[in-house]
Formats: C-alpha cells, structure tokens, sequence
C-alpha cells in the first residue's frame, strides 16, 4: 500500500472511531433525556402504588452496533422489573415498531 493511502486509511479509523463513540454518547444522552419524559408523564398520570415509573433500557451487546429496547418498571425504591412480567395486571404491551 501506499504510503499516502497509508495515512488516509488511519485518518479514516480514527475517524470513524471518533463518531461512533459520538453516536454512542448521542443516543445515552437521548434516551435519558425520553426517560426523564416518561417518568414524569408516568409520574402525573398513573395513580397506582405498586410502580414508581417505568422507563426504556437499551442493551447493546459488546461490539454490536444495534440495541436492543425493552421496557422496565420501576418499584419498590429502584427494583426494576421487566414491563412484561406485568401481563397478569392487564397493562397493554406497547410496541415501537410501526
């Protein structure tokens, strides 16, 4: 290779890496900022005593560039349980894929 293709070829990882480390910190910022949402909204409209909130947490495995979101609620100061788990209450299942 080329010298100076040498040099493009390390100025374009670096730069790659750099935005998506960007992206990375992007969406974190992002989904605390629709968390934060959700639980006042969830805080100023649920009436119940058994969740505190819920919120989206996304699992990212290592490497991988996708997530995978789920739901959680919140109860019982700060246990977490999956929203799922909560089909025997009759809560609806919501659903972001439309």
């Amino acid at each position: 290779m080329h010298p100076s293709h040498l040099k493009v070829w390390c100025n374009f990882c670096c730069l790659a890496q750099a935005l998506e480390k960007a992206l990375q910190a992007f969406h974190t910022t992002k989904m605390a900022d629709i968390n934060k949402i959700i639980r006042e909204l969830w805080q100023k409209t649920y009436r119940g005593q058994d969740i505190d909130y819920i919120k989206i947490v996304a699992d990212a495995p290592e490497g991988m560039r996708s997530y995978n979101y789920r739901w959680v609620r919140i109860w019982c100061h700060s246990k977490a349980c999956p929203l799922l788990a909560m089909c025997g209450l009759r809560i609806g299942v919501w659903c972001f894929n439309k």
